[in-house]
């Protein structure tokens, strides 16, 4: 009733900032279902705040969260439903071609060390800023970081390439390419650079944005080679 009275657009955005168990990303999914040519998205904010067994309306969670594995929180609650409500719409509607997915982030501390010029022991900071990605984070983090600093919505397509045993990613039509591996050898450089000018000549109208990891390269000659091999081929946006 509430999503009748907004009127919504074909491909508006609901938000729901306090989503408990996640009934409103529920009623979305469910809208579209039932509407013709209705595209709504939905955004559920929920913090991860702890379910306490010994209150008697929260322990059927607990217990809930305790047998699928899940950490006792609401924000687990929340995710659980709207998995399963879009199992269940797929097992019920098996030719409905809606988008039943999401995407979960969480708030946190950018990925790229801060650079400590201060401290008094400046040889050991040299040494930490050599990978300047802090330890605990994984590709995915950097790339969505990346995606958020180039003004790129986080709904945006992503396009996964195998090239040999690297991975090329063209995000949002070309405008980010990237290859967040760890490692790039030298005979699988040219490689990369090839797919990633193929996959710009698609895309000959977008300003695209070029992104490696520092440490991926065996050594500086490598860093000059596929930076001049994009350059020649217009790609200048190289980070």
């Amino acid at each position: 009733k509430l999503i009748d009275i907004l009127e919504p657009k074909q491909d508006d955005i609901i938000i729901d900032f306090f989503a408990g168990s996640g009934s409103m990303g529920h009623t979305v999914l469910n809208y579209n279902l039932n509407s013709v040519n209705s595209d709504l998205r939905y955004i559920l904010i929920q913090l991860p705040e702890l379910l306490d067994p010994k209150k008697s309306l929260q322990r059927v969670a607990v217990e809930f969260l305790d047998s699928i594995g899940k950490p006792r929180n609401i924000a687990e609650i929340t995710k659980e439903r709207m998995r399963r409500v879009a199992a269940k719409i797929k097992e019920e509607n098996p030719d409905y071609e809606g988008d039943l997915g999401f995407k979960v982030f969480k708030l946190d501390s950018s990925n790229i060390k801060a650079w400590d010029g201060g401290t008094e022991d400046l040889q050991k900071s040299l040494e930490d800023y050599v990978n300047h990605i802090k330890d605990d984070r994984t590709s995915s983090d950097i790339l969505y970081e990346m995606m958020l600093k180039s003004g790129i919505e986080l709904t945006a397509d992503i396009q996964t390439v195998e090239v040999g045993g690297n991975k090329v990613l063209s995000v949002d039509g070309c405008r980010l390419l990237t290859c967040l591996d760890d490692e790039i050898k030298s005979d699988a450089i040219n490689d990369v650079a090839s797919k990633m000018i193929e996959l710009k000549k698609e895309n000959t109208d977008v300003e695209c944005t070029v992104l490696f990891l520092d440490k991926a390269f065996p050594d500086d000659s490598a860093v000059l080679n596929i930076t001049e091999t994009l350059k020649q081929s217009g790609i200048d946006n190289i980070r």
